[in-house]
């Protein structure tokens, strides 16, 4: 139970980094979230929003994906998944 608690400590405190701009700190957060606690969808979902906030649309679907083979039946995870789908497919080309 503790370590399910400190997961979602971690999940939070990936949102707190995300919303002030540290994107490697809230990557790290949440990727230690999923090691402490691999069933949390939250720390899927917001691992995975986050890759795809900065374009990272394949790494969002691995994590996405991953989650959904321990939990094929998770609405949540299921509807990320479409999300992130409509955001690539809507997103401007990426110029390299």
């Amino acid at each position: 139970i503790a370590q399910r608690a400190f997961a979602k400590l971690r999940a939070n405190i990936g949102g707190l980094y995300a919303y002030r701009g540290y994107l490697i700190e809230a990557e790290r957060a949440y990727r230690e979230a999923l090691e402490l606690s691999p069933d949390s969808d939250e720390a899927a979902c917001r691992l995975a929003q986050l890759y795809a906030s900065v374009q990272r649309y394949d790494e969002a679907r691995r994590v996405l994906e991953g989650y959904l083979r321990r939990d094929p039946l998770n609405a949540r995870i299921a509807d990320a998944c479409r999300q992130i789908q409509t955001r690539r497919e809507r997103a401007p080309p990426v110029s390299r």
